[in-house]
């Protein structure tokens, strides 16, 4: 297993991939949480996290389906799974940093999936990029 490398100029390529996305939508299976970290990690180190779900669901129940099809849980067990195969090792989210992979519970215990930037976290929301200051996340790994 090699661990992930970012590109040279991967602070410009996060963001121009950032300013793209701030007023994207989520949409399941196009850009939700998971899709948007993975395609995040995609743009800074040429690998897709998401490979072995991509375009394979529509819904929110198509996502749980096909998560549960791949690690036997949900987004957390998904992103344990993902990180173990990639080399992302675990940090304390204090010690996040920009482009590092996050993991957020919110208010009713639902995961999300985003990226480290500076000290918010950012994750795809309902009408466009939403930030929560890392702090509040839950998991942190190391990307490259």
């Amino acid at each position: 297993m090699m661990a992930l490398r970012r590109f040279e100029n991967w602070p410009e390529l996060l963001a121009a991939f950032l300013a793209q996305h701030r007023n994207t939508s989520f949409d399941w299976g196009r850009f939700d949480c998971a899709l948007f970290a993975a395609d995040a990690i995609h743009v800074m180190t040429g690998t897709d996290l998401a490979e072995p779900f991509r375009l394979q669901y529509s819904t929110a129940m198509g996502a749980r389906r096909k998560l549960h099809e791949f690690c036997g849980g949900w987004l957390e067990e998904a992103m344990l799974k993902i990180c173990a195969q990639h080399g992302l090792e675990e940090i304390p989210v204090e010690l996040a940093q920009r482009g590092d992979l996050l993991l957020w519970l919110d208010q009713e215990g639902h995961p999300a999936a985003g990226i480290a930037d500076g000290k918010n976290g950012i994750f795809a929301g309902k009408y466009g990029l939403a930030h929560v200051p890392i702090v509040r996340t839950d998991r942190a790994w190391k990307v490259g």
